[in-house]
Protein backbone atom coordinates (compact mmCIF):
# COMPACT_ATOMS: atom_id res chain seq x y z
CA UNK A 1 0.00 0.00 0.00
CA UNK A 2 1.65 3.28 -1.30
CA UNK A 3 1.11 6.68 1.06
CA UNK A 4 1.30 8.78 -2.50
CA UNK A 5 -1.58 10.27 -3.59
CA UNK A 6 -4.41 11.89 -1.45
CA UNK A 7 -6.77 9.74 -0.44
CA UNK A 8 -8.44 10.55 3.18
CA UNK A 9 -10.04 7.95 4.24
CA UNK A 10 -12.23 9.52 6.70
CA UNK A 11 -15.20 7.42 5.46
CA UNK A 12 -13.37 4.37 6.22
CA UNK A 13 -13.44 5.26 9.94
CA UNK A 14 -17.40 5.31 10.08
CA UNK A 15 -17.09 2.24 8.74
CA UNK A 16 -14.67 0.90 11.14
CA UNK A 17 -17.03 2.00 13.81
CA UNK A 18 -20.50 1.25 13.24
CA UNK A 19 -18.96 -2.67 12.69
CA UNK A 20 -17.43 -2.69 16.36
CA UNK A 21 -20.11 -5.38 17.97
CA UNK A 22 -21.88 -4.24 21.21
CA UNK A 23 -22.00 -6.95 24.18
CA UNK A 24 -25.31 -5.58 25.70
CA UNK A 25 -25.75 -5.81 29.32
CA UNK A 26 -22.62 -3.98 31.26
CA UNK A 27 -20.98 -6.96 33.15
CA UNK A 28 -17.38 -6.98 33.36
CA UNK A 29 -17.16 -9.69 31.16
CA UNK A 30 -18.94 -8.03 28.31
CA UNK A 31 -16.89 -4.52 28.89
CA UNK A 32 -13.83 -6.71 28.43
CA UNK A 33 -14.68 -8.39 25.51
CA UNK A 34 -15.93 -5.17 23.98
CA UNK A 35 -12.68 -3.64 24.76
CA UNK A 36 -10.20 -6.34 23.14
CA UNK A 37 -12.81 -5.99 20.11
CA UNK A 38 -12.38 -2.33 20.36
CA UNK A 39 -8.33 -3.13 20.34
CA UNK A 40 -8.45 -5.16 17.95
CA UNK A 41 -10.57 -2.82 15.56
CA UNK A 42 -7.88 0.02 16.34
CA UNK A 43 -4.39 -2.51 15.89
CA UNK A 44 -6.25 -3.64 12.32
CA UNK A 45 -6.36 -0.05 11.40
CA UNK A 46 -3.33 0.96 12.38
CA UNK A 47 -1.72 -2.19 10.80
CA UNK A 48 -3.12 -2.02 7.32
CA UNK A 49 -3.06 2.17 6.80
CA UNK A 50 0.39 3.98 6.49
CA UNK A 51 -1.05 6.99 8.32
CA UNK A 52 -3.93 6.82 10.56
CA UNK A 53 -6.06 10.16 12.61
CA UNK A 54 -8.17 9.19 14.84
CA UNK A 55 -9.75 12.41 14.97
CA UNK A 56 -12.99 14.63 15.36
CA UNK A 57 -14.94 16.36 12.60
CA UNK A 58 -15.14 19.59 15.21
CA UNK A 59 -11.29 19.61 16.38
CA UNK A 60 -9.23 22.54 15.11
CA UNK A 61 -6.20 20.67 15.58
CA UNK A 62 -7.43 17.43 14.02
CA UNK A 63 -8.78 19.43 10.74
CA UNK A 64 -4.69 21.44 10.82
CA UNK A 65 -3.26 17.49 10.80
CA UNK A 66 -5.65 16.14 7.86
CA UNK A 67 -4.71 19.27 6.43
CA UNK A 68 -0.81 18.81 6.60
CA UNK A 69 -1.00 15.08 4.88
CA UNK A 70 -3.28 16.64 2.10
CA UNK A 71 -0.86 19.33 1.43
CA UNK A 72 2.21 16.80 1.38
CA UNK A 73 0.23 14.43 -0.73
CA UNK A 74 -0.28 11.62 1.47
CA UNK A 75 -3.03 9.50 2.04
CA UNK A 76 -4.61 8.95 5.29
CA UNK A 77 -7.16 7.21 7.14
CA UNK A 78 -9.38 9.54 9.69
CA UNK A 79 -11.32 7.25 11.88
CA UNK A 80 -14.25 10.68 13.26
CA UNK A 81 -14.20 9.65 16.76
CA UNK A 82 -17.44 11.76 17.31
CA UNK A 83 -19.52 9.92 14.53
CA UNK A 84 -18.93 6.57 15.92
CA UNK A 85 -21.37 5.60 18.39
CA UNK A 86 -18.39 3.85 20.72
CA UNK A 87 -15.75 6.87 20.18
CA UNK A 88 -15.75 7.14 23.91
CA UNK A 89 -14.34 3.51 24.07
CA UNK A 90 -12.00 4.26 21.14
CA UNK A 91 -10.63 7.24 22.95
CA UNK A 92 -10.47 5.01 26.44
CA UNK A 93 -8.30 1.98 24.23
CA UNK A 94 -6.23 4.71 22.55
CA UNK A 95 -5.43 6.65 26.64
CA UNK A 96 -4.18 2.84 27.55
CA UNK A 97 -2.03 3.22 24.18
CA UNK A 98 -0.47 6.64 23.70
CA UNK A 99 -0.70 7.82 27.34
CA UNK A 100 -2.96 10.34 25.99
CA UNK A 101 -6.85 10.62 25.06
CA UNK A 102 -6.82 13.99 23.19
CA UNK A 103 -7.45 13.86 19.59
CA UNK A 104 -5.51 14.04 17.15
CA UNK A 105 -3.78 10.90 17.29
CA UNK A 106 -1.61 9.96 15.08
CA UNK A 107 0.11 6.89 13.53
CA UNK A 108 2.61 6.07 11.06
CA UNK A 109 3.34 3.02 9.83
CA UNK A 110 2.22 1.53 13.18
CA UNK A 111 3.77 4.34 15.23
CA UNK A 112 2.28 6.45 17.31
CA UNK A 113 3.98 10.19 16.31
CA UNK A 114 2.05 12.04 18.61
CA UNK A 115 -0.82 15.05 18.04
CA UNK A 116 -1.25 17.70 15.59
CA UNK A 117 1.58 19.65 16.99
CA UNK A 118 4.28 17.17 16.89
CA UNK A 119 3.43 16.10 14.06
CA UNK A 120 4.00 19.82 12.50
CA UNK A 121 7.50 19.91 14.28
CA UNK A 122 8.28 16.25 12.63
CA UNK A 123 7.35 17.99 9.52
CA UNK A 124 9.00 21.33 10.02
CA UNK A 125 11.92 19.45 11.10
CA UNK A 126 12.09 16.96 7.82
CA UNK A 127 11.74 13.82 9.81
CA UNK A 128 7.70 13.59 9.17
CA UNK A 129 8.04 12.51 4.79
CA UNK A 130 10.89 9.75 5.98
CA UNK A 131 8.57 8.21 8.23
CA UNK A 132 5.37 8.14 6.35
CA UNK A 133 8.01 6.65 2.99
CA UNK A 134 9.78 3.90 5.76
CA UNK A 135 7.65 1.25 5.27
CA UNK A 136 7.93 1.86 0.92
CA UNK A 137 11.39 2.10 1.22
CA UNK A 138 11.80 -1.43 3.15
CA UNK A 139 9.30 -3.25 1.11
CA UNK A 140 11.32 -1.86 -1.70
CA UNK A 141 14.44 -3.05 -0.41
CA UNK A 142 13.44 -6.37 0.22
CA UNK A 143 12.58 -6.92 -3.70
CA UNK A 144 15.77 -5.80 -4.71
CA UNK A 145 17.15 -7.81 -2.28
CA UNK A 146 15.05 -10.90 -3.47
CA UNK A 147 15.64 -10.58 -6.83
CA UNK A 148 19.38 -10.28 -6.65
CA UNK A 149 18.94 -13.57 -5.01
CA UNK A 150 16.70 -15.02 -7.48
CA UNK A 151 18.99 -13.83 -9.91
CA UNK A 152 22.55 -15.32 -8.31
CA UNK A 153 20.43 -18.56 -8.41
CA UNK A 154 20.04 -18.61 -12.02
Amino acid sequence: MSCVGFKPLAFVGLFVCFFLFRMGNSTSTSVDLSNAATVNQIQETIADNCVVIFSKSTCSYCRMAKQLFQDMNVNYTAVELDMCENGNQFQDVLLKMTGGRTVPRIFINGTFVGGATDTQKLHLEGRLLPLVFLKDLKLSLLLRVSKSSQHKRK
